[in-house]
């Protein structure tokens, strides 16, 4: 057997054999502003009934845990308090995405869910860009300019981001 065939053969087991999903996106908000943090797993199989979800930061420090589909937020340090909040009704769906709320530039970096039993951990970066740029004053009347904005709220993102990771996660375990 050549050695191409070799790798070839060992490149697709090993590709088989791991189980691990894990997905990176990038959020940017300003400061001041909420994000939505996802985390949604969608395998061949539903998750089970009760689940242990853990979210943590850049420095390991917790975020929120979900035991067995209860959020506990008892362990979670001060700069936190109040301002994660998580979907309980969206749990059976394998949706554990938080918001977090009133985002400083603190909050910069990387986020994981991790969700052990069946072997997901996703990662999140969280890109604070500042104070947002004062709004744009109208435009004169009878001027042709037209300012449009489109303005998603939380329930949008979240959608959206379910919609992205499944699309990622298909493609990962095609």
């Amino acid at each position: 057997m050549s050695n191409l065939m070799r790798f070839s053969v060992i490149y697709v087991f090993v590709s088989f054999s791991l189980t691990a999903v894990s997905c990176l996106k990038v959020i940017e908000r300003f400061t001041g502003e909420d994000a939505l943090l996802p985390c949604v797993y969608k395998g061949r199989n539903p998750p089970p009934e009760t689940l242990s979800i853990f979210w943590r930061d850049k420095e390991n420090s917790r975020l929120l845990n979900i035991k067995n589909n209860k959020a506990d937020n008892s362990s979670q340090p001060q700069k936190f308090r109040g301002r994660v909040e998580s979907f309980p009704d969206l749990y059976k769906d394998g949706n554990f995405s938080i918001i977090l709320k009133k985002v400083q530039q603190l909050d910069n970096g990387f986020y994981e869910c991790h969700v052990p039993v069946v072997d997901v951990e996703q990662r999140v970066q969280l890109s604070v860009l500042g104070e947002r740029a004062a709004a744009a004053t109208s435009p004169a009347p009878g001027s042709s300019a037209h300012i449009t904005a489109v303005t998603l709220n939380w329930l949008h993102l979240l959608l959206l981001s379910v919609l992205l990771c499944s699309v990622i996660q298909t493609q990962v375990t095609l």
